[in-house]
């Protein structure tokens, strides 16, 4: 492979840690892999890198496994070239056990091979996220009930700020702050932060000087509209006397450079900074602004100074608002915030507590947990703020000779800190700052930082890179942006755009000459000129039809239609296919109606991910079926089910079955139907409707059976089982998803079961769990299936699409507003140590922002919208061949307060969008159609009557070709109806489906079964009944069963101490029952005489004496492998010859001189010793071929040890 200048060095350079920053497509995956092979591959003494001495962090567990498959190829493949490498031999072997993983994957070892005296196991479960929050909202609630009975004085004021009619708006507010603890790496800094900075004087606070330097922003831009309105003022008119615009004008900038000036100033009395603004708009009551005629030189120069005179005059009259309802209560908000924040810290830390609390009782960890604990263990925090590397951190350096991270702009702050710590020479000399190691090397792209809903810090990349290089600094920084994907016109408006738009105020970088992307794909050099473009729709709403999904739609059919060319990998080209297209939008919320769009008009579509598992059809079905085994009088889900593809129920056939009874219950109905309730059918059903209603009857009550008996995973496959519903939902549109979600229920049911107690494990419980979910918004993680091989068109959300492809992309749902959503929330905190919150006046119940909780809100909402920023770069950029932008034209765009009126007003003479016009937006259609507005192309402007070009032609421009369509492609002929015709079957296919299908097995193994156990063989010889174990819920009533007690006898034997015991039965029993071996009720039915009898038998004399004693001897054998064993051969007749697996556990196995004793514990209570013998002859004989089997050694006797007889018993064969 070629690979560039940039590239060569990010691969090879050794002397320094790296700093890549790989912009879209610009083969960071293969450089790193590249990098990695020739590492693993260097033998030179002074490079060798063993494979399990360097770490590899992924974001996701996929790119992890990727990764170390295509390691392992390259180094397999090398070794087919070098046989006699022994060293790539021991690197292939080593890479087995190197850390290629996720973060959260190192972090859990880390933890496992380091854990201190906190409660917790190194066999330790990892919590998943509902689980968490669970735990999480049940810790929540006892505190809050305790804080209520012991802290009413406090719960009342926190009720007061937050609650209306119950606590769960202050429970939520909790729950913000905990999550909000659990992402900052160090949480007592931050609290003693937050706290201190509270106590600050208004004017040093940081909150006031937020506040201050947002107002002064605001006003500096303000004064520039109006200087600008100045300077076109100055012209208008003839004389100066007749220029009264421009005397009108100028006082507007001297009331504005005054109060700018007084912001500045750190002046706080809203009345003095109103003061200019109040006497200058008294001055004018009963005037008007001036737009003579008289004397007027330029018409459209006077439109433009009023367009700009109103554009600032709504701008200062928002100003004078905030000033109004802000600072006056800047210092009483203060005030509120200090005295509500150290209770809702105190509740927290108790919420936390409790917390650890109930993971240290379940050996369990959350992700969260991960990632703290591992700071924990590598980091020594100084009093003034240093992080410092622990001893075991520096251990870790030392081992770790490499570091490498992908996708690092989406790294948090606590896995920028863990990272750090683990390099080399981590610590600054001059300053003992943190700073990334000598042997780092870190690739990501802070544009494709889009995860900032999952905690993620760009900035952290930023500093990377922006350190890298300099004095202080062991890593220099690498710029990958040779664009290898798509063709120059794409590349070119990518960069119109984002070079326009993206600043370090809103987009957190600043998209320059080393951000933008430059061509490296042959592509534009094989396809023709216009297949290569950007595509900008102008479309007219209208009311009749959605018309952006009908430009899609049209043009996809067109495209197809016309076989537009695809360029191969091979460099060759072939027609378009469905695959090749792929439609991307903001969110979820009309990904299904884009799909419909599409399936209408015939096009295959790669479904959507539903909105929510636990929504999908599929699995609300199956969590009806259960509720009904749990409740079958609940109408609404027994309908369900009945109409589902589990019973195939029409809609007319369930109203007929509800006549047969109105007034009671649908399964009363049911009954009714089939003859088993006491009423009779006042109409008669047809025979195939009784049958249907029979065969759900039926099923429902042996379900409803088998939920007594069986685990939640294995009433769920008998479900699927039952009704063959797991493939049916195959057979269904997007069937793999399907089936795919409905296999994961099973595992999530078996997740439940593990970490829940048996009460809450039943059905009913894990209902409940569901309802807890759907109650708070919370959901299972879908299913993810891989459909790259459908030959559809893939509908998919912008975040979806990163690291994915398509030569031809749709941006549609442009036009969907921007929400910044935490603006709603109660509660806003930054890591800077900084908090506000939004609270509820008691008197008129009304919620109010604070101050704080104002200036974070806007931060907040800066920060959302530079992220928004990025999402359409990542989405633009997924384009390989034609980029489709579908945008509505709406004339309120040129309205008085239109975005392009704005636009218009705002730009800067020398072609430039100002920040505060880039964040003003509030979609990204918005942003388009500002860039689209600078570029002023004569096309568009006279289409869509622009105003006229006042600025300089804006960057980015050159060799900018953008193609725009006014109209909705031509209808195809592919669009008219299509008539279904069957066509005839293949008879030489129809032959070999026959064939197929009639084949049968003959092999005897196909009637044997694969896995036998001893005691299954015995009964089913006997014709014993299986013996059901008690439910749960009953162990706790009553006495034990004769069959329970028998078993906590045979506990005892089982992990007894027998010298301990032979001594002092009563205190073994007390022993085993303290350790957990018996329960309290077990515990009292083991009489100390049944032991003391088995300790003075002469069996015991003889194992006393024995130098090999087995106990419990689990056992795993072939059925062909006892064939040497007559005894037990004979028995086993029917699988002779078989690969069938015979298993069981020997209680009590010891070793005399001549071979093996084996004994059997029964607690069987039986009239004679020989009844007993006959009984389990059988079984003994299996035993001892097993025996002998696996030790190679005979066994001589054979014994069995009868509790209730008290004695032992040998069985002859």
């Amino acid at each position: 492979m070629d690979w560039t200048e940039q590239q060569k060095e990010a691969i090879t350079r050794r002397d320094s840690g790296l700093i890549v920053s790989a912009a879209a497509g610009s083969g960071k995956t293969s450089v790193l892999v590249e990098r990695l092979l020739r590492i693993l591959m260097d033998e030179s003494p002074e490079n060798k890198v063993p494979a399990d001495h360097m770490i590899v962090v992924t974001f996701t567990n996929d790119a992890a496994a990727e990764m170390r498959s295509r390691l392992y190829q390259a180094l397999d493949q090398k070794l087919q070239e070098q046989p006699e490498n022994t060293w790539l031999y021991q690197q292939q072997i080593r890479l087995q056990n190197a850390h290629i993983c996720t973060i959260s994957s190192f972090c859990f070892e880390l933890i496992r091979e380091n854990l201190g005296d906190q409660g917790i196991t190194a066999g330790f479960r990892i919590l998943s996220e509902t689980e968490s929050k669970m735990m999480t909202s049940k810790a929540a609630d006892v505190v809050l009930n305790q804080w209520h009975t012991d802290r009413a004085e406090d719960m009342q004021l926190l009720w007061n700020s937050f609650c209306e009619k119950d606590d769960t708006d202050l429970e939520r507010l909790l729950l913000e702050l905990h999550k909000f603890l659990g992402t900052v790496p160090f949480r007592e800094n931050w609290v003693q932060q937050v706290q201190q900075e509270l106590q600050k004087p208004l004017e040093d606070s940081t909150y006031y000087q937020m506040l201050s330097a947002g107002m002064e922003q605001n006003l500096q831009m303000i004064l520039r509209l109006a200087n600008e309105a100045a300077d076109t003022a100055s012209e208008l008119y003839e004389s100066v006397t007749d220029n009264k615009a421009l005397a009108w004008i100028e006082a507007d900038v001297h009331m504005l450079e005054k109060t700018l000036r007084m912001v500045q100033q750190q002046e706080s009395d809203a009345e003095k900074l109103l003061e200019p603004y109040a006497k200058l708009k008294q001055e004018r009551t009963g005037k008007r602004f001036s737009s003579s005629k008289k004397g007027l030189l330029n018409e459209e120069a006077l439109a433009r100074a009023k367009s700009l005179r109103e554009m600032y005059k709504g701008m200062i009259e928002d100003v004078a608002l905030q000033i109004e309802t802000i600072y006056p209560y800047t210092a009483e908000d203060l005030a509120q915030t200090a005295q509500l924040m150290p209770l809702l810290l105190e509740l927290e830390e108790q919420i936390s507590a409790e917390i650890w609390k109930e993971k240290v009782q379940q050996n369990a960890l959350s992700f969260d947990d991960a990632e703290r604990m591992a700071l924990e263990l590598l980091a020594v925090p100084q009093k003034d703020g240093r992080i410092f590397p622990s001893p075991l951190a520096e251990e870790l350096q030392a081992y770790y000779q490499l570091i490498m991270i992908d996708e690092y702009q989406d790294s948090n702050n606590k896995q920028d800190d863990i990272f750090k710590l683990l390099s080399r020479n981590c610590i600054e000399p001059q300053t003992g700052a943190l700073r990334y190691g000598e042997n780092v090397f870190l690739v990501g792209d802070v544009k494709q930082s889009i995860y900032r809903f999952r905690l993620a810090n760009p900035q952290n990349f930023s500093d990377a890179i922006a350190s890298a290089g300099k004095p202080d600094s062991v890593c220099n920084p690498i710029v990958l942006n040779q664009n290898f994907r798509s063709v120059p016109a794409i590349l070119n408006f990518v960069n119109f755009v984002c070079g326009n738009l993206m600043t370090g105020s809103c987009g957190d970088v600043t998209y320059n000459e080393a951000e933008a992307l430059y061509a490296g794909s042959a592509i534009s050099e094989i396809l023709p000129k216009e297949q290569q473009k950007v595509c900008v729709a102008v479309l007219e709403p209208d009311k009749e039809y959605d018309a952006e999904m009908t430009y899609v739609v049209r043009k996809i059919r067109q495209m197809i239609a016309e076989n537009a060319p695809v360029v191969q990998k091979d460099g060759t080209t072939r027609p378009c296919q469905y695959r090749d297209f792929c439609v991307l939008l903001r969110n979820n919320d009309t990904c299904a109606a884009y799909a419909h769009a599409l399936e209408e008009a015939g096009i295959p579509v790669q479904s959507p991910e539903e909105k929510g598992y636990l929504k999908a059809r599929e699995i609300s079905i199956l969590i009806d079926m259960l509720r009904v085994l749990d409740n079958p009088t609940l109408d609404t889900p027994l309908a369900a089910v009945m109409l589902s593809p589990m019973f195939w129920f029409t809609p007319e056939e369930l109203m007929q079955i509800r006549m047969l009874a109105k007034k009671s219950k649908l399964f009363h109905a049911v009954q009714i139907a089939i003859g088993v309730a006491e009423e009779s059918a006042s109409e008669k059903l047809d025979s195939v409707l009784v049958e249907k209603c029979r065969h759900l009857y039926d099923t429902v009550q042996k379900l409803r059976q088998d939920s007594g008996m069986m685990t939640l995973e294995s009433l769920i496959r008998r479900i699927y089982d039952t009704t063959d519903f797991l493939s049916v939902m195959q057979l269904a549109k997007d069937g793999e998803r399907k089936r795919a979600n409905l296999r994961l229920l099973l595992q999530y049911a078996k997740q439940y079961e593990e970490n829940t107690d048996a009460f809450h494990g039943s059905v009913s419980g894990f209902l409940r769990y569901i309802d807890w979910l759907l109650e708070n918004n919370d959901d299972f993680q879908q299913s993810s299936v891989s459909a790259g091989a459908e030959n559809a068109v893939a509908v998919k959300t912008m975040h979806g699409s990163k690291g994915l492809e398509y030569p031809f992309v749709f941006l549609g749902n442009l036009e969907k507003a921007m929400k910044y959503r935490d603006g709603e929330k109660s509660a806003l905190f930054s890591e800077r140590g900084l908090a506000g919150f939004c609270v509820k006046d008691p008197t008129t119940y009304v919620r109010a922002k604070t101050v704080p909780f104002a200036v974070l809100c806007q931060e907040g909402e800066n920060a959302y919208k530079s992220e928004e920023l990025r999402l359409l770069y990542v989405a633009m950029t997924r384009a390989k061949q034609q980029l489709f932008l579908p945008l509505e034209w709406k004339k309120s765009y040129l309205g008085k307060s239109g975005c392009l009126t704005k636009c218009s007003a705002m730009i800067l003479p020398e072609g430039k969008l100002p920040v505060y016009l880039v964040q003003s937006v509030s979609s990204m259609a918005q942003w388009i159609w500002m860039c689209l507005f600078l570029r002023h192309d004569a096309e568009l402007a006279d289409a869509c009557n622009f105003p006229p070009q006042y600025w300089k032609t804006p960057a980015w421009s050159e060799n900018l070709q953008i193609a725009y369509e006014f109209e909705l492609p031509e209808e195809t002929e592919t669009e008219e109806l299509q008539v279904e015709v069957t066509a005839p079957p293949d008879e030489e296919t129809l032959e070999e489906l026959r064939r197929i299908t009639a084949f049968q097995y003959v092999s005897p193994d196909c009637e044997r079964e694969s896995l036998l156990s001893v005691s299954a063989i015995q009964e089913a010889r006997q014709n014993r009944a299986p013996v059901w174990k008690r439910p749960d819920f009953r162990q706790k009533e009553g006495r034990l069963t004769g069959a329970e007690r028998g078993t906590a006898i045979h506990t005892f034997f089982q992990y007894a101490d027998f010298r301990k015991a032979e001594a002092d039965v009563p205190a073994e029993i007390r022993r085993l029952q303290t350790y957990g071996f018996l329960t309290p009720e077990q515990a009292a039915v083991v009489k100390p005489e049944i032991p003391e009898a088995f300790f003075r038998d002469q069996l015991y004399q003889r194992l006393r004496r024995s130098r090999m004693v087995l106990r419990e001897k689990k056992f795993l054998v072939q059925c062909r492998d006892l064939q040497a064993y007559p005894e037990a051969a004979a028995i086993l007749h029917r699988y002779e010859n078989s690969d069938s697996i015979l298993k069981g556990i020997i209680d009590l196995a010891f070793q005399e001189e001549d071979g093996f004793v084996l004994v059997d514990y029964k607690t069987d209570t039986a009239s004679s010793p020989e009844e007993l013998a006959d009984s389990y002859r059988e079984q003994l004989l299996l035993y001892r071929g097993a025996l002998q089997c696996i030790t190679g050694m005979p066994v001589r006797q054979c014994y069995l040890y009868s509790t209730h007889l008290q004695k032992s018993i040998e069985v002859k064969s």
